[in-house]
């Protein structure tokens, strides 16, 4: 059969398993655009024939048992605005070439086996500071290292979730420029300081999670977020960061005790923001990325269902 002018191909939510198998190499130019496999039981590695398909918008191979790296490139994959591979085994450092993806505005790593720390500047991910967007983080892999300040530099993000990993170090103030976010997690860490002013003063944040970390000092005040968001209640802040005082915590800073160090654990009970991991950008600003959220839609349940939370919660 001829799939050189294939252009959309879903098999995702099936019991299929077993190698991949992903043949483009008779195929001069491969005119793939969406690629979904997601909710089955491949394993094994990933085809590097996927290299050949340079004109792959999304990419979703999450929720699979596949191992090994990302057969990618920044140069071989230059229109790629969403891609999702959460939930396998893939393993090493992230790959440097998912920081140059300029079209990039859904990144999903979640729950894999990375390592390593994330990279200090984030200048290749263009999409990120132009566009509204989404993204979201490497949940529950064991990234190390700290909070890199660039991170600020991506105004328009939506939703930053860096939760169950093991970062260290303090929240850096340059969070405070993300004027567009929405949700925060940065739980189940082992971040210390205190909470920066400017993070709680953040027009647009709906969700924040700092639980089961190690914070202290006095929680910001004047901040109308913590006093009237119903998602921002002690919950958000505690159980961990024994070192916080002032309110929402009751706590007099006067007999504040010292932080405690509360190890994180896979068994620990997951952050409440844990649901989110996989939304989509669903206000990305400009056509194709209209069309990207469409296919995704009709393709995908779980962002069927992460725009349903999305809409109950509006």
């Amino acid at each position: 059969m001829q799939l050189k002018n294939l252009k959309v191909l879903s098999i995702a939510n099936n019991f299929l398993s077993g190698g991949l198998v992903l043949d483009f190499g008779d195929y001069a130019n491969c005119s793939l655009q969406f690629l979904s496999i997601a909710g089955n039981n491949f394993s094994g590695i990933f085809p590097g024939s996927i290299q050949l398909c340079q004109e792959l918008k999304v990419l979703d191979v999450s929720r699979n048992g596949l191992s090994g790296r990302l057969p990618l490139s920044a140069s071989n994959a230059p229109q790629l605005i969403v891609l999702q591979a959460s939930s396998n085994k893939f393993e090493g450092e992230i790959p440097s070439w998912v920081w140059q993806l300029e079209q990039l505005q859904i990144l999903d790593l979640s729950d894999n086996n990375f390592h390593g720390g994330m990279p200090l500047r984030f200048d290749g991910l263009l999409a990120l500071k132009g566009v509204t967007t989404f993204l979201t983080l490497y949940i529950g892999n064991g990234l190390s290292g700290i909070i890199p300040p660039g991170l600020g530099n991506l105004t328009r993000l939506k939703s930053l979730n860096v939760s169950r990993n093991e970062l260290t170090g303090v929240i850096p103030a340059t969070l405070g420029q993300m004027k567009a976010l929405e949700t925060l997690d940065l739980s189940n860490n082992y971040l210390i300081g205190s909470i920066p002013q400017g993070l709680l003063s953040l027009d647009s944040l709906g969700v924040l999670n700092l639980s089961r970390n190690n914070l202290s000092g006095l929680i910001p005040s004047g901040s109308s977020i913590v006093q009237t968001n119903t998602l921002l209640t002690v919950a958000a802040l505690f159980p961990g960061n024994e070192g916080l005082c002032g309110q929402p915590s009751n706590r007099s800073c006067a007999v504040a005790v010292g932080p405690s160090v509360s190890p994180v654990s896979s068994d620990s009970s997951p952050s409440f923001l844990n649901d989110w991991i996989s939304l989509p950008a669903f206000s990305v600003g400009f056509g194709p990325g209209y069309c990207v959220v469409g296919l995704m839609l009709l393709f995908s349940k779980r962002f069927r269902y992460s725009f349903s939370q999305i809409s109950s919660i509006s």
